[in-house]
């Protein structure tokens, strides 16, 4: 692998990683690009909490006490991944039984947490400026729900005054959203527990210069949750993130408050054959912005072109600031699915589906409605 000789090397040279020490987490990837572009959809905030598990690691960023972030990375993204529970010493002379009773609680509660600032960590994967990838484009042809004056989807790219390129030769997803032409960055990373460093040892390619970057850890305060109970849920939809990037990318900056409203879907009038209509097409799913300069409504139909699927049984509607719902922008750059939800309090949960690392790979955001919905 890129990094296999230079970090061995340098671990074994660093006075922070003598053989003798364990290392709570070890974890090395060839290509940090997949690892860096998750980490940036969550750089809305200052600090970011890291959870290490079995499975992979879970990294958290709350907003005041309306809104959280949180990246799911699975283990099998890294190259190599290991994660050594870290033990409490026992007294001799503590009952045995209790002993087992709190090994149990260790193998339930078996994760390693720590504070991070998340900029510092970006800065760092990205020392050589190839630690950040492209965003995700979307090439298909798409049907129009605009008006006929407004530009197409091709001109306009992504935004007012962005336009981007697509894939070459019909290429996947993954293909071109990190391609194997340029210089690609490999790191190692490790950390030692409470009261160490996260060090990180970055290479540009196997002959290429190598770095190594040490983090000061926090200890984890107490973060808030928003719990989102699933049997509560009044609207549940998934669409292709392109859509739902594309409008809140061009609302107007000037808008303040979002709303999302909701309708079940109408029924096919009678006589009508397999479900076909005439006349307009009722929307389901509806944006609207308000601000200083005026108001801005987007319609979506319940058309499998568009969501892929939907459930609402009676109509729903909330608001929310659009200062939140803009942090989700980063992640919906870099996701193909967007999973919408919203229970009866008015709680959103948006899950992206990520374009690199496995279906286990997703960021969710939760944010809470203006305090009038409630």
């Amino acid at each position: 692998m890129l990094l296999q000789n230079p970090q061995k090397e340098q671990l074994e040279q660093s006075p922070n990683h003598s053989l003798n020490q364990v290392q709570v987490l070890i974890a090395a990837v060839h290509d940090v690009r997949p690892f860096a572009t998750i980490l940036r959809g969550l750089s809305f905030g200052s600090n970011a909490t890291i959870s290490i598990a079995d499975a992979g690691l879970k990294v958290s960023v709350e907003d005041g006490k309306t809104l959280t972030g949180q990246a799911y990375i699975p283990m099998s993204m890294f190259d190599e991944f290991k994660y050594k529970r870290h033990t409490t010493d026992v007294s001799q002379e503590q009952d045995p039984d209790q002993e087992r009773d709190q090994d149990s609680d260790n193998e339930s509660d078996a994760e390693a947490t720590f504070d991070i600032p998340i900029n510092t960590l970006l800065e760092c994967l990205n020392i050589f400026g190839t630690g950040f990838s492209v965003a995700v484009t979307d090439n298909k042809k798409r049907r129009k729900w605009k008006q006929g004056s407004d530009e197409s989807d091709e001109e306009t790219g992504l935004g007012r005054n962005k336009k981007t390129v697509p894939p070459k030769n019909n290429a996947t997803i993954e293909q071109f959203f990190f391609s194997s032409g340029g210089k690609k960055t490999g790191m190692r990373m490790s950390y030692a527990g409470v009261g160490h460093p996260l060090v990180l040892i970055l290479a540009e390619d196997a002959s290429g210069p190598t770095t190594t970057c040490e983090i000061q850890t926090f200890d984890n305060d107490s973060s808030i949750e928003l719990p989102f109970d699933n049997s509560q849920t009044a609207v549940k939809m998934i669409l292709r993130s392109s859509w739902l990037r594309d409008a809140i990318s061009e609302l107007d900056p000037s808008c303040d408050i979002l709303t999302f409203s909701f309708m079940p879907p109408s029924e096919p009038p009678p006589g009508s054959v397999n479900g076909n209509r005439k006349g307009p097409v009722k929307p389901t799913f509806r944006l609207s912005a308000e601000g200083t300069f005026g108001s801005t409504q987007m319609d979506y139909p319940n058309d499998r072109e568009v969501l892929e699927s939907f459930e609402c049984l009676t109509p729903v509607k909330f608001r929310y600031r659009l200062s939140r719902i803009a942090y989700t922008l980063r992640a919906l750059q870099s996701s193909t699915k967007t999973s919408l939800r919203i229970d009866h309090e008015g709680l959103i949960s948006l899950q992206f589906m990520m374009a690199t690392g496995g279906p286990n790979a997703f960021i969710e955001f939760r944010c809470q409605p203006l305090q009038d919905d409630l």
